[in-house]
Formats: structure tokens, sequence, C-alpha cells
């Protein structure tokens, strides 16, 4: 069975969307019903573009957020992912979604 994790770090993600959590949630296994996913494991954060901005700079070295960061693992196939608040709003607006 896959292991699948959803952090909320921001509360901003809590307020904009009350069913963050199950609607997430229901993706991920609409998703990994399609896969083998016996040892998969895979992390959900949904986080504040300055943590963002941090792990963009550690691992990509760019000194700024970006929406959504993503590490691969060689243990946990699906690996990590985490989203930027304020980025991704910011994205929705210019973009009229």
């Amino acid at each position: 069975m896959a292991s699948v994790d959803i952090l909320i770090d921001d509360a901003r993600w809590r307020s904009g969307f009350k069913t963050l959590r199950a609607d997430v949630a229901k993706a991920v296994r609409m998703v990994l019903k399609d896969f083998d996913t016996k040892s998969t494991s895979i992390t959900l954060k949904f986080a504040a573009d300055d943590e963002v901005e941090v792990l963009n700079y550690m691992y990509r070295g760019k000194k700024k957020p970006t929406n959504v960061l993503s590490f691969p693992n060689d243990e946990a196939p699906l690996g990590d992912v985490i989203f930027a608040f304020q980025t991704i709003k910011a994205e929705a607006k210019e973009q009229g979604k």
C-alpha cells in the first residue's frame, strides 16, 4: 500500500481550501491506482514562499520562490513535493484560474 503524507504548514492553505487534505488525498489515490504502489511513498507539503525559497536556493541555486519543487527519492519513487502559497496564488490570479 502506498504511503501518502499531506502536510499543511501554512495556515493560508487551510483557510483558502477547506477540503484541501481530503481533495488531495482523493486525487493522489486516483493517480496511484494506475501504478504499482506497494512500496511507494509521497509527501505533499503546502508551505509559504519563504520556505520554498530556502529550498530552491539550497537545491537549485535560485534565490527566489517557485510554485512547486519536487524531490524524487530512490527509496520512495514519488518522493516529496512542496507547494508555495503566495507564488501559486499570484500565478492563479495572473492566469485567471
